[in-house]
């Protein structure tokens, strides 16, 4: 079966959506497919159909905006936007383990705990993926909903922190 990219598809559905529905497809695109503006924007032609809306669309998307699984999520990704820290991919499977926040080339996972995680056997699973992530050559952090809503600046330099560490370690450049 023949297919199209993400971007291309976007562009398809700037020749028929309007501006609020078109914004939505790209907050949609940027969640589920790690879509980010500089992969739309290569696909722009200047006279192509649909370019202009989509151009437009683009400069009033807010990268980072996406549906997110939680409150949190949105939280901690608007904290990155303002610290200008790149965007994570999200829910991503490591191993046998999904981590809500990765940055693949750092060698960085970061988990966020919302009340789900008060649970007793919660608590000793997060060990168990902590261990494993370390074990296998990841720099893991993990922030609650407390830290993020009282304590930002400290999460910001914890994860600044690591991802120092990982570029000790030779991952990646900090």
């Amino acid at each position: 079966f023949p297919t199209t990219s993400v971007p291309r598809t976007l562009l398809d559905l700037a020749t028929r959506y309007d501006r609020r529905a078109l914004l939505r497809a790209l907050a949609e695109a940027e969640f589920q497919h790690d879509l980010r503006p500089a992969d739309v924007e290569r696909t722009l032609r200047r006279g192509h159909p649909g370019s202009a809306n989509l151009r437009a669309a683009l400069a009033q998307h807010a990268p980072g905006h996406g549906e997110m699984k939680s409150r949190l999520e949105r939280r901690f990704r608007a904290l990155l936007i303002r610290h200008g820290i790149e965007l994570p991919e999200r829910n991503q499977a490591v191993g046998p383990w999904t981590v809500d926040c990765l940055w693949r080339e750092r060698r960085v996972a970061v988990e966020l705990d919302g009340r789900q995680h008060e649970r007793p056997h919660q608590a000793d699973y997060d060990d168990d993926r902590d261990l494993w992530l370390r074990r296998h050559g990841w720099v893991a952090r993990r922030y609650g909903k407390r830290q993020i809503e009282q304590r930002p600046d400290d999460v910001i330099a914890d994860l600044l922190d690591a991802f120092a560490e990982a570029a000790k370690l030779g991952y990646a450049a900090a």
